[in-house]
Parts: C-alpha cells; structure tokens; sequence
C-alpha cells in the first residue's frame, strides 16, 4: 500500500529589487525596511541580528560608533575577530564579498518585515548612485 502522497512545498516568493529613487516615501518597502530596522536599532550590540553588529561586519571604528554605550556588553573577541571588520576592500573579493552580505542581510530584513505584517516578497531597494551628481546623494529613506 502506498503512503500519502507528499505535496511540493510552495515556492518562494519572486523577489524583485526596485530603484529607491521612483518609490514614493510611503512605499510598503520603504515603509516596511523602515520598520523593520527600527527593530534591529533595539537589539544589544553583542546580538549578531542588531543593526550595529551587522553594521561590523562590514566595518566598526568604535569611535565612530554614535550609538556606543559606556560598558556595554560586546561579542567575544574570537566572535569579533571571526565576524567584524570583514570587508573585502581593494582586492579581487570585494564584489562577492558584498553580494554574500547583502543576502543575508536582505534575508534577516525579511524576516523582520514579514514578522512586521510586511510584504513577503520584500526585497532591498537599490538606487543607482552613478546615474547623476544628484543620485550619488543618499536618498531620503537610507
């Protein structure tokens, strides 16, 4: 006798990327991206889906840090050694190295929004910031 007959798991939502620049301010990404790093703004530093820990992936000058709190607990230094400062500048791995982070920060923004009540095919808007001297501004929503 054959067992129950097991159904494809649905495929996951089409995602497609959309210029920030022709998105109207109350755009449910723009809204939604807000929202959810709102969220990750109230996480501790040392929780690797904070904003700021993400923010040292990439690169942390604590110095520099505006939202650094005196005796603040931070990662081990083996975790930091292993995950901050990990950019991949002037070499060959720089566009692979951000394609990688951008996916999983795109990933953990998702799981945000969606938690949020958001789109779920939410995807991280893009702006071409070589188009025109006013397009290399950060636009409003960033």
């Amino acid at each position: 006798m054959a067992g129950p007959v097991k159904r494809p798991a649905a495929p996951p939502p089409v995602r497609t990327r959309r210029s920030v620049l022709s998105m109207p301010a109350n755009d449910p990404i723009i809204t939604f991206y807000g929202r959810a790093v709102g969220e990750m703004k109230t996480k501790p530093l040392n929780d690797p889906l904070s904003w700021r820990y993400q923010a040292a992936i990439h690169q942390r000058t604590p110095s520099e840090d505006p939202f650094a709190v005196p005796g603040e607990a931070i990662p081990s230094s083996s975790d930091r050694g292993r995950f901050w400062d990990q950019c991949a500048h002037s070499n060959w791995f720089f566009l692979p190295w951000h394609r990688m982070y951008l996916h999983h920060f795109e990933r953990m923004v998702t799981d945000h929004v969606v938690r949020l009540g958001g789109p779920s095919d939410w995807a991280l808007p893009y702006w071409n910031y070589s188009a025109s001297t006013s397009a290399a501004r950060l636009p409003e929503p960033f």
